[in-house]
């Protein structure tokens, strides 16, 4: 049997029961020194936790105002692109080409194009009257027909 069991606890001022109390009260002005150690130790273990925590959540804290300026970019760009995909689906459409090129003075294979020029008026011109008139372009433009020379 091994010595010191049960009953060795005992003859050293432990018992079962009270493993944790004392025998004896401790004096009032170690209890006070010990509470202001206690609260000295959490002050100091939770000013050393802020400063190692504070680097960390102040980059997540920028993190997270960079993040919401970033999305608030992104929608307005997501509407710009929308547009422009919305003015590139109307542009690719024949009629809007055809009206292009007919802007640009391109004709359909067949057609005779005709240029209708104003003539100047005198109160546009300044009244004046020593611009030039334009040169006839109907006689330019106009179609030639086989039977005529």
């Amino acid at each position: 049997m091994i010595e010191g069991g049960h009953g060795a606890a005992g003859s050293r001022g432990f018992s079962c029961a009270g493993a944790g109390r004392r025998e004896r009260e401790m004096p009032p002005h170690v209890r006070r020194r010990r509470r202001i150690f206690v609260a000295f130790a959490a002050i100091a273990c939770a000013a050393i936790v802020a400063l190692v925590l504070k680097g960390p959540v102040t980059r997540l804290v920028e993190s997270r105002r960079n993040l919401s300026a970033t999305q608030a970019r992104l929608a307005e760009e997501e509407e710009v692109t929308r547009s422009l995909q919305e003015r590139r689906d109307r542009d690719l459409t024949d009629r809007y080409v055809e009206m292009e090129a007919r802007k640009m003075g391109y004709v359909k294979p067949g057609e005779i194009p005709i240029v209708v020029m104003d003539a100047p008026s005198e109160e546009a011109g300044g009244g004046g009257g020593e611009e030039e008139s334009p040169p006839d372009v109907a006689e330019e433009v106009s179609p030639s027909t086989p039977g005529t020379p």
